[in-house]
């Protein structure tokens, strides 16, 4: 597995809500996509396979992001409260929509090279 660090990009009326970033184990495309069949896949009475239902999928994705999120070092902007740990993540409504982001970028995999953080701006006097 490779690591990644990752900046949430969740905001609020055009504003970051977080700083910081989570890093996040991404696996090889054949494993993802045996993580992902997991997730979205339920065999039905007969023995074949159907798409889990959407509420469900939703849960499951939040579940396999859980099992990947190697640290998490965040910082809510508007109120200094800082987030060190998944759980932390899931019991709060902004940390919980950050979890919804990691389950998209590992759903769709990482690109080698690219930034996932974000970087800010030098500050102007």
């Amino acid at each position: 597995m490779k690591l990644i660090k990752y900046t949430p990009k969740l905001e609020r009326e055009g504003q970051k809500v977080f700083s910081g970033t989570i890093t996040v184990k991404m696996q090889k495309h054949a494993d993802r996509q045996r993580s992902l069949n997991g997730a979205l896949l339920a065999k039905d009475k007969d023995g074949k396979f159907e798409m889990v239902p959407e509420h469900e999928r939703v849960v499951k994705l939040i579940e396999l992001a859980e099992q990947f999120v190697a640290e998490v070092n965040l910082v809510r902007l508007v109120d200094d409260t800082s987030f060190t740990s998944v759980d932390d993540l899931n019991y709060d409504k902004d940390g919980s929509e950050v979890l919804a982001e990691v389950a998209l970028l590992i759903s769709e995999g990482a690109t080698l090279g690219k930034s996932y953080e974000t970087k800010s701006s030098p500050k102007q006097d």
